[in-house]
Protein backbone atom coordinates (compact mmCIF):
# COMPACT_ATOMS: atom_id res chain seq x y z
CA UNK A 1 0.00 0.00 0.00
CA UNK A 2 1.19 3.17 -1.06
CA UNK A 3 1.24 6.79 1.29
CA UNK A 4 0.12 9.92 0.18
CA UNK A 5 2.70 12.73 0.61
CA UNK A 6 -0.12 14.57 1.74
CA UNK A 7 -0.62 12.15 4.67
CA UNK A 8 3.45 11.85 5.24
CA UNK A 9 3.44 15.73 5.40
CA UNK A 10 0.73 15.46 7.59
CA UNK A 11 2.35 12.92 10.13
CA UNK A 12 5.10 14.96 10.54
CA UNK A 13 3.92 18.14 11.16
CA UNK A 14 2.05 16.47 13.88
CA UNK A 15 5.02 14.74 15.39
CA UNK A 16 7.33 17.81 15.23
CA UNK A 17 4.18 19.54 16.93
CA UNK A 18 4.57 17.24 19.73
CA UNK A 19 8.14 17.18 20.39
CA UNK A 20 9.37 20.33 18.89
CA UNK A 21 12.73 19.28 21.01
CA UNK A 22 13.88 16.50 19.45
CA UNK A 23 13.24 17.93 15.80
CA UNK A 24 16.37 16.68 14.27
CA UNK A 25 16.24 12.94 15.47
CA UNK A 26 12.55 12.81 14.72
CA UNK A 27 12.98 14.04 10.88
CA UNK A 28 16.17 11.58 10.71
CA UNK A 29 13.44 8.69 11.97
CA UNK A 30 11.10 10.12 9.63
CA UNK A 31 13.32 9.73 6.68
CA UNK A 32 14.75 6.04 7.24
CA UNK A 33 10.89 5.15 7.11
CA UNK A 34 10.73 6.88 4.01
CA UNK A 35 14.01 4.55 2.82
CA UNK A 36 12.34 1.33 4.60
CA UNK A 37 8.91 2.04 2.41
CA UNK A 38 11.08 2.67 -0.78
CA UNK A 39 9.20 6.08 -0.58
CA UNK A 40 12.59 8.47 -0.70
CA UNK A 41 11.05 9.37 -4.08
CA UNK A 42 8.36 11.03 -2.53
CA UNK A 43 10.61 13.65 -0.41
CA UNK A 44 9.96 16.57 -2.56
CA UNK A 45 6.73 15.93 -2.92
CA UNK A 46 6.30 15.63 0.87
CA UNK A 47 8.34 18.48 1.46
CA UNK A 48 6.15 20.79 -0.84
CA UNK A 49 3.32 19.42 1.27
CA UNK A 50 4.72 20.25 4.80
CA UNK A 51 5.52 23.68 3.80
CA UNK A 52 2.25 24.55 3.03
CA UNK A 53 0.48 22.47 6.15
CA UNK A 54 2.92 24.06 8.06
CA UNK A 55 2.10 27.71 6.49
CA UNK A 56 -1.67 27.13 6.46
CA UNK A 57 -1.55 25.99 9.96
CA UNK A 58 0.28 29.43 10.97
CA UNK A 59 -1.20 32.12 8.88
CA UNK A 60 1.38 31.97 5.97
CA UNK A 61 1.27 32.54 2.54
CA UNK A 62 2.61 33.06 -0.37
CA UNK A 63 1.76 35.40 -3.23
CA UNK A 64 3.51 36.27 -6.84
CA UNK A 65 2.55 39.98 -8.26
CA UNK A 66 3.54 39.74 -11.75
CA UNK A 67 3.91 43.54 -13.03
CA UNK A 68 5.52 44.91 -16.29
CA UNK A 69 8.33 46.61 -14.09
CA UNK A 70 9.33 45.94 -10.40
CA UNK A 71 7.49 47.80 -7.82
CA UNK A 72 8.88 48.78 -4.09
CA UNK A 73 8.79 47.09 -0.83
CA UNK A 74 6.20 49.46 -0.33
CA UNK A 75 3.93 48.62 -2.99
CA UNK A 76 4.27 45.24 -1.95
CA UNK A 77 3.87 45.32 1.69
CA UNK A 78 0.34 47.17 0.32
CA UNK A 79 -0.32 44.07 -1.83
CA UNK A 80 0.41 41.41 0.93
CA UNK A 81 -1.66 43.65 2.87
CA UNK A 82 -4.88 43.62 0.74
CA UNK A 83 -4.01 39.68 0.09
CA UNK A 84 -4.16 39.02 4.24
CA UNK A 85 -7.52 40.51 4.53
CA UNK A 86 -8.69 38.45 1.29
CA UNK A 87 -7.54 34.99 2.66
CA UNK A 88 -7.36 35.73 6.26
CA UNK A 89 -3.41 35.12 7.09
CA UNK A 90 -1.45 36.54 9.38
CA UNK A 91 1.73 37.24 7.18
CA UNK A 92 2.15 37.05 3.42
CA UNK A 93 5.63 36.86 2.08
CA UNK A 94 5.14 38.30 -1.86
CA UNK A 95 7.19 37.75 -4.49
CA UNK A 96 7.15 40.36 -7.69
CA UNK A 97 8.05 39.35 -10.93
CA UNK A 98 8.52 41.67 -14.03
CA UNK A 99 6.85 40.43 -17.18
CA UNK A 100 7.16 43.27 -19.95
CA UNK A 101 4.64 41.76 -22.26
CA UNK A 102 1.41 42.57 -19.46
CA UNK A 103 2.24 46.01 -20.85
CA UNK A 104 0.80 47.45 -17.58
CA UNK A 105 -1.25 46.64 -14.30
CA UNK A 106 -0.58 43.52 -11.98
CA UNK A 107 -1.40 39.66 -11.85
CA UNK A 108 -1.99 38.21 -8.32
CA UNK A 109 -1.23 34.58 -7.87
CA UNK A 110 -1.78 33.37 -4.25
CA UNK A 111 -3.17 29.88 -3.06
CA UNK A 112 -5.02 28.90 -5.75
CA UNK A 113 -6.36 32.01 -7.25
CA UNK A 114 -5.22 34.17 -10.10
CA UNK A 115 -6.12 37.92 -10.20
CA UNK A 116 -5.34 39.19 -13.62
CA UNK A 117 -5.69 42.94 -13.81
CA UNK A 118 -2.89 43.02 -16.83
CA UNK A 119 -3.23 45.74 -19.12
CA UNK A 120 -2.59 43.12 -21.73
CA UNK A 121 -5.57 41.05 -20.74
CA UNK A 122 -7.94 43.65 -20.64
CA UNK A 123 -6.74 44.49 -24.18
CA UNK A 124 -7.03 40.80 -25.10
CA UNK A 125 -10.71 41.12 -23.65
CA UNK A 126 -11.80 44.40 -25.28
CA UNK A 127 -10.44 42.96 -28.71
CA UNK A 128 -12.80 39.52 -28.03
CA UNK A 129 -15.94 42.00 -28.05
CA UNK A 130 -15.10 44.00 -30.69
CA UNK A 131 -14.74 40.83 -33.11
CA UNK A 132 -18.50 39.55 -31.51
Amino acid sequence: MRIHPQKYAQALLEILEKDEENAKKLISDFVLTLARNNDLRLAPKIIEKFSQSFDRKNGLAEAEAITAKPVDKETLNKIGEFISKEIDAKKIAVKNRADREILGGIILKYGDKVLDASLKTKLENLKNKMKA
